[in-house]
């Protein structure tokens, strides 16, 4: 009887024990049941943000309109300084034929050939202007390909993205099923998922009409292309009537080596007067033409202004780089620091697990189904890492490109020349817009460090390998606390689905 009781006691004292050590883990599962919720609200919280990134894209794109009727209008003002171009070469043209006839009538063969060659400069003048003007047009063709190919770019990664999107779509569809076959208690976890299809399919339509729009930005890139091939059809054309007139020229002044001799002496008297009112006349022409001149000067000078803001943005940006990679530095000291704390952790942890495990030779397979669950909800940490990287990439490309494109239209209107003030305003509100992304830039790639930054995922736990046996009275009297960490243990799964979505 005696050594009935003393057993009694011994089981006594075991069950007490192994309540404890069950209190523990009940504790220790708590916790980690509201971190996973805590991560759940995280995920619709950032997803809810990505719906905000959404729309500011939709905004880019159209300021990305309103800038392509900025350029169409900057393409007609050009095409305009093209048709006073061409008036000018029709008042050369004017000015050689009267001074041909003129020559036929004048007096000195020195004469003649400086006026002669004084009409040559200005023809030739007219050509390194026109010259000057196609290379412009050149240039400005080059920075709307790369435009088409940076257009092409986004289409790519927006179909990579959506792809991402369908597998992702998948998983869920997966989870939810796991989630129907774990009982009634996963009626919210469904709940939640239906509601992150809704948001998926959300987005989905969200992505297709961006691709219209960067569809009918291709076809206005397009379009502007076709312009600018006939605006250089016009130069090339330009350039044919340029090499006439200089035939013309070369032809007028055999005539006047011919005819200067026979009517050097006869015509004198006759025309003193209208030389001297033609060389009135010239004295005006030249004097209009030092005011081009002049023009043209404060033209390079402006050219030289924009070269000198240029080189400074380019320092800009190496100094924003700079910061970049030294914040990337520290935050990875951050990141070692923390991986020591949550290693530090799960030794704690691991040992916890080791003298649970010693006690209870039926809680194995439930420590081999937490270790199995904790990888899993590393590997889903990880894509979310990966997922928040490129969708921080593709931000910093859209704010890039939306730079360039202010680069390349303050390019584009200082080389028309800032004629008006309308002009100087667009310029003047260029410059700000270009300043504002700059600045936006930089907050976005110190808030995509932070992001990367706020959970890091742990490294996945080893389980202990040694069970110790209890008698068959033990085994069957903690059955009920089996059963109790086995629901705990469906619990915790139906969770870490419902975070990693």
């Amino acid at each position: 009887m005696s050594a009935k009781m003393k057993t009694l006691e011994e089981q006594h004292q075991d069950y007490q024990r192994h309540i404890a050590v069950l209190k523990e883990s009940l504790c220790a599962k708590e916790e980690h049941y509201n971190m996973l919720q805590a991560d759940v609200e995280e995920l619709r919280q950032r997803l809810e943000e990505k719906n905000r990134h959404i729309e500011k894209k939709t905004q880019v794109a159209m300021q990305a309109t309103q800038e392509r009727n900025r350029i169409n209008n900057e393409l007609s003002e050009l095409k305009d300084h093209m048709d006073i171009k061409d008036r000018k070469i029709n008042v050369l043209q004017r000015k050689l034929e009267l001074h041909e006839a003129n020559q036929k009538l004048a007096t000195g063969a020195a004469k003649a050939g400086e006026e002669s060659s004084i009409l040559k400069k200005q023809v030739e003048e007219q050509k390194r202007q026109l010259e000057e003007q196609r290379r412009k047009i050149e240039e400005h063709r080059k920075g709307l390909d790369t435009r088409v190919k940076q257009v092409e770019e986004k289409e790519k990664s927006i179909a990579e993205y959506e792809m991402k999107l369908k597998k992702r779509k998948e998983n869920l569809d997966q989870r939810e099923a796991q989630l129907q076959k774990g009982g009634g208690q996963a009626g919210g976890g469904a709940e939640v998922v239906q509601k992150l299809e809704i948001e998926l399919e959300v987005h989905r339509q969200e992505l297709e009409k961006s691709q219209e729009e960067i569809k009918r930005s291709q076809e206005e890139m397009e379009r502007l292309l076709q312009l600018v091939q006939m605006s250089q059809e016009e130069h090339n054309q330009k350039d044919k009537t340029i090499s006439d007139l200089q035939q013309a020229l070369k032809n007028a002044q055999a005539k006047l080596r011919s005819q200067q001799t026979a009517n050097a002496q006869r015509e004198q008297a006759r025309k003193a007067e209208e030389d001297e009112s033609n060389k009135e006349e010239k004295i005006n022409n030249w004097e209009n033409g030092v005011d081009e001149l002049e023009e043209l000067l404060s033209v390079v000078r402006l050219k030289e202004e924009r070269i000198e803001e240029l080189e400074e943005a380019l320092r800009e940006s190496v100094r924003l780089t700079a910061d970049r990679e030294k914040g990337l530095q520290q935050e990875e000291v951050r990141r070692k620091q923390i991986m020591e704390k949550v290693g530090k952790l799960e030794q704690r942890l691991l040992s916890l697990q080791t003298a649970h495990a010693l006690r209870c030779s039926t809680c194995r397979p439930l420590l081999t189904r937490m270790q199995q669950l904790e990888r899993r909800l590393t590997q889903l940490l990880d894509e979310r890492g990966e997922h928040l990287q490129e969708l921080t990439h593709m931000k910093q490309e859209a704010l890039e490109a939306a730079i360039s494109e202010k680069d390349a239209h303050l390019a584009l209107l200082e080389v028309s020349g800032l004629r008006t003030a309308r002009h100087a305003e667009e310029a003047e509100q260029l410059r700000a817009d270009r300043k504002r992304l700059m600045d936006r830039l930089k907050l976005e790639t110190e808030h995509s460090m932070r992001l990367l930054q706020e959970y890091t995922p742990p490294p996945p736990l080893n389980t202990p390998g040694d069970n110790v046996s209890l008698s068959a009275s033990s085994l069957s009297s903690l059955q009920g606390y089996s059963q109790i960490d086995q629901d705990q243990l469906d619990n915790d799964e139906r969770t870490g689905s419902d975070s990693s979505l």
